[in-house]
C-alpha cells in the first residue's frame, strides 16, 4: 500500500505583512517524505540540510499522523477538513468529483472569503487544480517527470532491470537522469520528456539541461514572492507549493547519487510479521492410519508422523462505494489461495484412505509425498467396448453388426440369464480387464484406459484422477441503505476444485437392477443404442465393472458461485419510535441459499462428508441444502 506522509511547513513572512496586518501563509508539501529528515531524527543515509535549517527556524510538530495512508484521499481530507471515514473517500477520486467532498468548502475558499489571494503550483491535490487557486503555476501533467521516451512510448529508463521495469513508468523506474542519454529538446526524438504529452526535456549534462519540474515549482514560488514583496499593499496570500519527490520515479541528477555511494548504503531490516497477508505453514506429526503386518491381527495403527506445507495468499478489501446523506453502499471482498503439499510421511512414499459411501470401493484417496491432500485415486473410464473392438464384427457396418448380435442372441437357449450371451474375441491391442475371465467379452461391457500401456487393466492403472482443493475461493458482501431501508446480499465462490460424486456411482450402477437409478442410466449400451456409454450388464464380472475402484467419470468440476443470503429490512423512524416508547424497531425478510451457479450435477458442490480430513470434497449421500425464507422483527425498548 502506498504510504504518504506530508511535511507541512507553515510560516509567516514578517516582511510580507499586508496593511491589515494579516499573516501570509506558505505551505510546502513533499510527497512520500517519510520521517527521514534530520530535524525529525533522521536516517543514516539521508542528508537534508535545507529542510533542517527551515525546521530550526520555527515550530516542529513531531507527533503528526496521516488520516488515511493513500495519497489523494489524504490530500482531499487536508484541504477540506473532512475525515475519510466521514466522506468515504479512500481511493483516487478527484476532489471536485468526490460525492461528499464536492459539497464541502475548501481551505482555499476560506482564505478567499477572508480577503486573501490564493496561489498554487505542483502536487497539492491530484490531477487538475481546484478552481479556488486564483493563480496557478506549472502544468500538473509534468509533476512526475522527467520520463524516458524510446521513440514509441514513455517508459522506464533503459538500464532499469526486471522486475522493476515491469511495474511501470512511475513506480518502476529509478536512476540518474543522465541514464536517459542526451536529449536535444525536440518533439518526437528519443530521450527525456516532461510527461505523457511528450514535451521534450533538454539534457546535455547536469550543468546544461532544462529545469526539473520540482525546480520549476520552486522558481515559480520564489518569483511570486519577490513580486509580492515589491507591492506591500497587495492582499495577503495563501500559497501552496507541492513537490513530488521523493515519490517515484526516482530520477535525479548525478550529484545526488554521488552523495550516497552505493557501497555504503545498508537496507533496512525486514520487520517481523511483514508477511501478514501471505502464509507458509508446515504441519508436522499428522495422525495417520499406517498399514502394519497382518500377523499383528490388525490392518492399520495410528501414528504421529508426516509433514505437510501450506503456502498461499489472502486478500481482503472493504470499501465505502457511496456515502451520501440518504444513500450508502459498502462492499466487502475477500479472496484466498492455498497450495498444499505433502513433504514427508515418516519414510513411506504414500498411504491410501478409503472414503465412506460403501459400494465396495476402497483406497479411493491417496496421500503421496510431493502431491497435495485431497487427491482422489482411481481408474480412467473409457466408456464401453463397442463393435469396433471385436474380431467378429470387423468390417461390418453398424446395421450389420446390430443384426449379427441380435441373431447370435436369438440362437441361444433360454437360460434365464440374459448376460450369458455369446462371447466375442477382442482385437489385438485392445486392453483386457484382469477381472474378466478370458474369452467372456462382449460389446457393452465397461472399458477402461490402459494408463501404463501393458494391455491389462488392473490396480497398476490406478492414478490420481482428481483433487478437491480449490485454486482460489472467496466471498463478497454488499450492504446498501436508502433512508430507512437497508439491503444486503452475500455471495461466495470456489474455483478449480473437484468433487468426488460417489452418490452418482451408486445411482448409476447396474449391478443390482431393481434399485432406483439416476437418469444417466438411460444412456446404457444396447444393440438398439450402440452409442451408449454405460454398461447395461449386471454384476461385476459380466459388466466389466471393477467395483473396488473409483472412476474418473465420477469426478466433477466443483467450481461454483453462490448467492448465500439476501436480506431486506426497514427501520422505523425515530419520530415514530418516540411516540411508541421504543428505542429501535426493524422489520426484515431474508432468504438463505438463494441460488448457485455450477456445472456440478449433484445436489450441492460445496460438500465434504467423510471419516476424516483426508477425504475432502466427497459427496456420498449428502443431504441437499435447503433454501430458507425467514421474516422477523428486531426490537429494543
Amino acid at each position: 500500500m502506498l504510504k504518504l506522509k506530508l511535511l507541512l511547513l507553515l510560516f509567516s513572512f514578517s516582511f510580507l505583512y499586508s496593511i491589515q496586518n494579516q499573516p501570509n501563509v506558505l505551505i510546502i508539501m513533499a510527497d512520500d517524505l517519510n520521517d527521514y529528515i534530520g530535524a525529525l531524527g533522521g536516517h543514516p543515509h539521508v542528508k537534508t540540510p535545507n529542510m533542517d535549517r527551515l525546521a530550526a527556524s520555527g515550530v516542529q510538530f513531531t507527533n503528526a499522523h496521516t488520516n488515511v495512508p493513500v495519497c489523494q484521499p489524504s490530500r482531499n481530507s487536508f484541504f477540506t477538513g473532512v475525515y475519510p471515514h466521514e466522506s468515504a473517500d479512500f481511493g483516487w477520486t478527484p476532489l471536485l468529483n468526490q460525492p461528499v467532498l464536492k459539497h464541502n468548502k475548501t481551505l482555499m475558499e476560506y482564505f478567499i472569503e477572508n480577503g486573501y489571494q490564493t496561489l498554487g503550483t505542483g502536487k497539492l491535490t491530484h490531477g487538475k487544480p481546484s478552481e479556488y487557486w486564483q493563480q496557478w503555476g506549472n502544468n500538473t501533467k509534468h509533476n512526475y517527470g522527467p520520463f524516458y521516451y524510446d521513440g514509441e512510448k514513455v517508459g522506464v529508463l533503459p538500464n532499469v532491470p526486471d522486475p522493476y521495469r515491469q511495474i511501470g513508468t512511475i513506480d518502476g523506474s529509478y536512476g540518474r537522469i543522465s541514464d536517459g542519454g542526451i536529449s536535444n529538446g525536440k518533439y518526437g526524438n528519443k530521450g527525456l520528456v516532461y510527461g505523457w504529452d511528450l514535451k521534450p526535456f533538454r539534457y546535455v549534462s547536469d550543468e546544461d539541461r532544462d529545469l526539473l519540474q520540482g525546480e520549476k515549482h520552486a522558481d515559480w514560488a520564489i518569483n511570486k514572492l519577490k513580486k509580492i514583496s515589491k507591492n506591500p499593499s497587495s492582499k495577503p496570500f495563501f500559497m501552496g507549493v507541492g513537490f513530488v519527490r521523493p515519490h517515484t520515479p526516482l530520477h535525479a541528477p548525478d550529484e545526488y547519487f554521488e552523495m550516497y555511494p552505493i557501497e555504503k548504503i545498508e537496507l533496512d531490516k525486514w520487520l517481523d510479521g511483514d508477511e501478514f497477508d501471505t502464509f507458509w505453514k508446515e504441519t508436522k506429526d499428522l495422525l495417520l492410519a499406517v498399514p502394519i503386518p497382518v500377523t499383528s491381527g490388525y490392518q492399520t495403527a495410528f501414528k504421529n508422523l508426516g509433514l505437510v506445507s501450506n503456502k498461499g495468499i489472502e486478500f481482503s478489501l472493504n470499501a465505502d462505494v457511496v456515502q451520501e446523506r440518504d444513500f450508502k453502499w459498502n462492499m466487502n471482498f475477500n479472496i484466498s489461495s492455498n497450495k498444499n503439499k505433502v513433504l514427508d510421511l515418516g519414510g513411506a512414499n504414500e498411504f491410501f484412505v478409503t472414503s465412506i459411501g460403501g459400494g465396495g470401493v476402497n483406497n479411493d484417496y491417496i496421500i503421496r509425498v510431493g502431491e497435495s491432500l485431497g487427491s482422489i485415486y482411481g481408474l480412467a473410464y473409457d466408456g464401453v467396448y463397442t463393435y469396433e473392438d471385436f474380431v467378429e464384427f470387423d468390417g461390418m457396418t453398424l446395421e450389420e453388426a446390430t443384426a449379427k448380435i441380435k441373431a447370435d442372441e436369438a440362437a441361444l437357449p433360454d437360460v434365464g440369464m440374459w448376460w450369458s450371451m455369446n462371447n466375442y474375441t477382442l482385437k489385438d491391442g485392445v486392453p483386457i480387464n484382469a477381472q474378466v475371465n478370458n474369452g467372456t467379452y462382449r460389446p457393452g461391457m465397461t472399458k477402461f484406459k490402459d494408463i501404463n500401456g501393458d494391455g491389462i487393466i488392473n490396480d497398476d492403472d490406478r492414478h490420481i484422477i482428481g483433487n478437491t482443493l480449490p485454486k482460489h475461493f472467496g466471498g463478497m458482501t454488499h450492504n446498501l441503505s436508502y433512508k430507512n431501508f437497508d439491503f444486503s446480499i452475500q455471495s461466495a465462490w470456489s474455483y478449480g476444485n473437484d468433487v468426488y460424486n460417489k452418490t452418482m456411482r451408486k445411482g448409476s450402477s447396474t449391478a443390482v437392477p431393481w434399485r432406483n437409478k439416476f437418469d444417466i442410466v438411460k444412456n446404457v449400451w444396447t444393440p438398439d443404442n450402440p452409442n451408449g456409454t454405460w454398461t447395461g450388464f449386471s454384476g461385476g464380472g459380466p459388466s466389466g465393472d471393477i467395483a473396488s475402484a473409483a472412476y474418473d467419470t465420477y469426478i466433477e468440476d466443483g467450481s461454483y458461485f453462490r448467492i448465500a443470503n439476501i436480506n431486506l429490512g426497514y427501520k422505523v423512524p425515530k419520530k415514530v419510535l418516540n411516540q411508541i416508547g421504543m428505542s429501535f424497531l426493524r422489520f426484515y425478510v431474508s432468504i438463505d441459499n438463494v441460488y448457485v451457479w455450477t456445472k456440478y450435477t449433484g445436489w450441492d458442490p460445496d460438500v465434504s462428508v467423510g471419516r476424516n480430513q483426508l477425504t475432502p470434497g466427497l459427496d456420498a449421500d449428502a443431504y441437499p441444502r435447503a433454501r430458507t425464507f425467514r421474516t422477523g422483527i428486531s426490537a429494543r425498548f
